[in-house]
């Protein structure tokens, strides 16, 4: 390392340690002695012999505090995010342009499509994990296992035959639990568990597309099967609010004639809103007897998109506009918190509502979910949330690393502080293998019994 570069890495972590001494929302630091915390790091950084050594360090300071949005983001990562949006807008310029000649799009042929091999070559290069491949299926680790909890319909997973309940024991031929077992050790106190561990897991599956990631499952009878899967493009619109960026994806539908499902990744990106905002009125026009809004594994987003989407279930002159919030935020300041107002609307949906959550529902998720149910407008399905609901922002460190700061304190409409906690279920529901093996989502029929005996108790 340099002595210029030093000095970088120096500068670095002065930003940091100052930002949170002067802007943390806690002043005591929770019971820490920040500036003694200060004269025990800054030292190893005069010593440390690279950049990743550096990140370490104040990874660990940074760790003391026992809090969730905080932390690195390496300058790499945000290098790949920046080169990603680069790559989407050089690929929609070039389609808008060959729409304007009236140039047909290419035809797709059979080597688009994942492949099934019984023994497959182990892939030809290191894949990109931050890249925007994804395998087609999501997985929650339960009771120590990788388990495929849902399929998207016709991607590389479905393609290749996977199919729910399926364990995932290697990526790439190695094997994962160990992985699964050293996370789950260092988090076995903290609610972010079950999250850190999905995230753990998926985060190894992702690539450019086009990319092939050599996969072994255990299905049901414990036969093992080997799949080399071609990543496709990540569903959804990308959208992208500072240094934050993903692929929003909306999923409705009616799971019964008479209930509707709405599902979504991220709370991100203006169209989240308006397809949102479709299918509920669709689901209002069709007079369904309730909706289901499944918040499972959303890891959050922009606080306030949660504001404008419970307005939806709250109807303009039926209550006391100012008692009609989700929770507040609290900096320093604690005289003028942020509040969550709701703002109610005319053309609102009246019928049962139904949110799913889980222990992978984080931030903006537990926002919605909880305050949808201090109001008593939501029954909540599921198990708790991830209590990971400070709100943060991200700032550009001197060395090129993203540093990401909780800015406030979340408190919930009913008063209770989320964080380290989560959101607990009106009815707890757990996701089983056997269940998901037998094509059975438990939190999903769960709601949809309720919605439909509610109805039937109308009649």
């Amino acid at each position: 390392m340099t002595a210029a570069e030093r000095q970088t890495h120096l500068e670095s972590f002065d930003h940091v340690w100052s930002t949170i001494h002067e802007r943390h929302f806690d002043a005591s630091f929770g019971g820490l002695d920040w500036p003694a915390i200060r004269l025990e790091y800054r030292p190893r950084i005069a010593t440390a012999t690279n950049a990743s050594e550096v990140r370490m360090i104040i990874s660990k300071m940074i760790g003391r505090l026992e809090l969730s949005h905080f932390g690195l983001i390496p300058a790499d990562a945000i290098q790949a995010m920046n080169e990603a949006e680069a790559a989407e807008n050089e690929a929609d310029a070039a389609k808008n342009e060959s729409a304007s000649l009236g140039d047909a799009p290419p035809a797709k042929t059979d080597d688009s499509k994942p492949t099934i091999a019984t023994s497959p070559d182990t892939p030809k290069k290191k894949r990109n994990l931050d890249g925007k491949g994804r395998p087609g299926f999501d997985l929650r680790v339960l009771d120590g296992r990788a388990i495929v909890t849902n399929v998207v319909p016709d991607g590389p997973a479905d393609v290749a035959g996977v199919s729910l309940g399926w364990e995932l024991i290697s990526i790439d031929q190695r094997a994962i639990e160990p992985r699964i077992r050293t996370v789950a050790a260092a988090y076995a106190e903290s609610s972010l568990r079950d999250h850190i561990l999905r995230a753990t897991v998926a985060s190894r599956l992702h690539g450019d597309p086009g990319d092939e990631v050599d996969l072994t499952f255990v299905r049901e009878n414990d036969l093992e099967e080997r799949r080399v899967l071609e990543l496709s493009p990540a569903r959804g619109r990308y959208a992208k609010l500072g240094k934050i960026a993903e692929y929003v994806h909306v999923e409705s539908k009616n799971v019964t004639p008479n209930v509707g499902y709405i599902g979504f990744n991220m709370f991100l990106g203006p169209a989240l809103l308006q397809e949102f905002a479709a299918a509920v009125e669709q689901f209002r026009d069709e007079e369904a007897a309730g909706i289901i809004v499944d918040l499972r594994g959303n890891p959050g987003g922009i606080g306030f998109f949660a504001n404008a989407m419970a307005g939806w279930f709250f109807e303009y002159g039926e209550h006391d506009v100012e008692d009609l919030q989700l929770g507040q935020m609290f900096n320093r300041d604690a005289s003028r918190p942020l509040i969550f107002s709701i703002n109610p609307r005319i053309d609102s949906y009246g019928g049962k509502l139904a949110v799913l959550i889980d222990s992978c529902s984080a931030s903006t998720s537990e926002i919605m979910a909880g305050g949808l149910k201090d109001l008593g407008r939501a029954r909540l399905f599921g198990t708790q949330t991830a209590g990971a609901a400070l709100p943060s922002t991200i700032e550009t460190l001197p060395n090129g690393d993203g540093f990401q700061f909780a800015i406030a304190n979340y408190v919930s409409r009913g008063g209770d502080v989320l964080e380290g906690v989560g959101v607990a279920p009106n009815e707890m529901v757990e996701l089983s293998r056997d269940g998901l093996l037998a094509g059975t989502d438990e939190v999903l029929r769960a709601a949809i019994q309720w919605i439909e005996q509610t109805e039937t108790n109308r009649q």
